[in-house]
Formats: structure tokens, sequence, C-alpha cells
């Protein structure tokens, strides 16, 4: 079951580790007891917090350092359904 993680005021970015759920798949013949105990990936992705509406957490890997050439700063954004998301720990 899903914690429930209240959205942020925009802010500068915080580094976190956003921990949540991902879909699994078992591409293999199993009973159906095997199958009804099947879960989800729990997953962790670490880097700049950018956008935590409630519908949405999005968080960039990579950035640019702030300076006079910085231009589109952030790379490697993922995109999270906020409903999947379990955890959002700081680590600031």
């Amino acid at each position: 079951m899903a914690k429930s993680v209240k959205p942020n005021a925009p802010r500068a970015p915080r580094m976190c580790v956003v921990t949540w759920f991902d879909t699994a798949t078992e591409e293999t013949w199993q009973s159906e007891a095997a199958a009804r105990d099947a879960k989800a990936t729990v997953c962790e992705t670490a880097g700049w917090l950018l956008r935590n509406d409630g519908d949405f957490v999005v968080v960039a890997s990579t950035r640019q350092r702030p300076g006079p050439d910085t231009h589109d700063p952030y790379n490697s954004v993922t995109t999270i359904p906020g409903a999947a998301v379990y955890d959002i720990a700081f680590l600031d």
C-alpha cells in the first residue's frame, strides 16, 4: 500500500531519493497461487526534486553546475505517478 506523500510548495530543487512502486511482469508459466502472490517492484530514484504536486513526482538525476554558460540544466528526468510514490527522503 502506498504511503501518502504530501506535495511540496515550489522551491529550489533539493537532492532526494524517491522510493516508488513499478510494474513487474513475469513472462513464464506459473500456477494461479504463484500469480496471485506477485508483487510490484520497489524502485529508488535519486536526483533533484523538480516537481511534487500530488499527481506526479519529477526527479532529474543529472544537473549542470550553475554558471554563465548553463542552459537547459537538467538531464535524465524521470516522471513518476504520484500514486506510485511510497517515500521521498531528502539528502540535505
